[in-house]
């Protein structure tokens, strides 16, 4: 992830833009060079693109940040300040993601492997190739097994 790619997603993040306002703000920047949110102006169509492609990788760095200052406490409380700074829509697709690198991980289980696999992912993310944008984001520093209880609470989120 570049230096430029970074700064944008901060900025992102900062504005609580989620990953399709990301889109549809590149797709009027692509079409008619034209901003929503002027923190991004000066910003071209293709530094913008590439923020997309990486938003997700971004969004894992930041869970496993954390991740790493909530373990301490529950589950519950990491989803909780997880999603302060991100949609229900978002963190649930970031977790299918992982999900989906981890498909043979044993340790996400029962409905929340289902869950997880309901969830249609941009096949990109799936592979671990040279061009997957979430190689390198920190995949292994949660133990799955902290991942699935996370998505336990995740789901009971997206059922109410």
């Amino acid at each position: 992830m570049s230096r430029i790619t970074e700064e944008i997603l901060r900025i992102v993040k900062k504005l609580h833009m989620t990953h399709d306002d990301l889109i549809l703000e590149t797709e009027l920047v692509e079409s008619e060079e034209s901003y929503l949110h002027l923190q991004l102006m000066g910003y071209g169509a293709e530094d913008l693109r590439l923020a997309v492609e990486f938003y997700y990788a971004f969004m894992w760095q930041d869970i496993v940040r954390i991740y790493i200052n909530t373990m301490d406490l529950t589950p519950q409380i990491t989803v909780d300040e997880i999603l302060k700074q991100y949609s229900l829509e978002d963190t649930i697709y970031a977790f299918a993601v992982i999900s989906a690198i981890k498909k043979h991980d044993g340790r996400i289980y029962g409905d929340n492997r289902k869950f997880m696999d309901s969830i249609s992912i941009d096949p990109v993310y799936a592979e671990m190739t040279a061009e997957n944008p979430m190689k390198g984001c920190g995949l292994d520093e949660i133990h799955t097994a902290h991942i699935d209880q996370m998505i336990t609470e995740l789901r009971k989120r997206s059922e109410k």
